[in-house]
Order: structure tokens, then sequence, then C-alpha cells
């Protein structure tokens, strides 16, 4: 799945030069006080597959990337400007109107702020994901963000935004 948003990513913004990349997607809920519906805007992303793995979990470090001579780091902040702006839309939500039923319990749906994980890993340890919850702080994990974060960090994309 990263390797396939990353080829497709590249493909898009060298086809279509967009002005700026949006990711939305779904994930799995780390912070327990997340529920069903709640919605993350994410400040960084991870690849929490990255490193090497250990018996006190993974050591998460910068890897081979696809720039030759360049390591590719493990964690990308969000762009400024569209996370300013992401923020500004978020503040317009009503959750009025907006609840959502599950596990037996109605309630607004919250849009906050948070950190996403991503890595190509199917069933997840329990280890795993308190090594995550402890070492990256992540709020949800899932298998795309970061790698599209590497594309358009590695290529400086979008030009016009400055990076951190």
């Amino acid at each position: 799945s990263k390797t396939n948003t990353g080829m497709v990513a590249g493909i898009f913004i060298h086809h279509f030069r967009p002005s700026e990349v949006i990711m939305t997607g779904t994930g799995s809920r780390l912070n327990p006080d997340l529920r069903t519906g709640d919605v993350i805007i994410a400040s960084k992303t991870y690849h929490h597959d990255a490193g090497s793995l250990t018996r006190d979990g993974m050591v998460y470090r910068s890897v081979r990337g696809p720039i030759p001579g360049e390591q590719t780091d493990y964690s990308f902040d969000a762009d400024k400007g569209l996370l300013k702006l992401a923020l500004i839309a978020a503040e317009s939500y009503s959750e009025e109107g907006h609840e959502i039923t599950a596990n037996g319990e109605t309630y607004p749906v919250e849009v906050r702020q948070g950190i996403v994980s991503t890595g190509d890993l199917f069933g997840v340890t329990e280890a795993k994901i308190q090594d995550m919850r402890s070492k990256l702080k992540a709020d949800i994990m899932e298998m795309e963000s970061a790698a599209l974060a590497q594309v358009c960090t590695d290529f400086s994309w979008p030009p016009r935004h400055k990076r951190s």
C-alpha cells in the first residue's frame, strides 16, 4: 500500500502539478480517547515500520530513500500553510447534527489535530501498538499518509509552500 501510494503520488505530481496535495483516508485508533467517526487532522506522520525491530520494540530511524545517496526520514511534519488552513476549517465545524452511533453509543463526531502512523503491517500485536503509542505518540495507524508525505518532502512539493 505504501509503495503504491508513493508511485501514484509521484506520477500524479509529475503529470498534474497540483498546487496542493492533501490525503484523506481511514485508520485504526491508537489513542483510546478517539471514537469511531472522529477526524484527525495530521500535524505529523510517521513510518512506523522504518528502522530496526529489537526486543525493546522499534528503533525508529532514517532509511535509504529513492534519491541516490540520501536518507529519508521516518517522520514528516505537515505543511504549515495547509495545516493552518485545515485547522481554520475545523473551527467552523459544528458537532450539532453530526452524531454517530457505534458500539452501542450515540455521540457527536469530534475533529482534532493529531499524529498519524503509517505502515504496511497486518495483524499488529498489542506490543507494537504500545510501542507506537509510547514512542510516536500516534493517534491513529493507517497505511498511506507517511508515504505521500515522503514523496512530497523528497521532491519539495508543492514548491510554493515553505518546508520546515
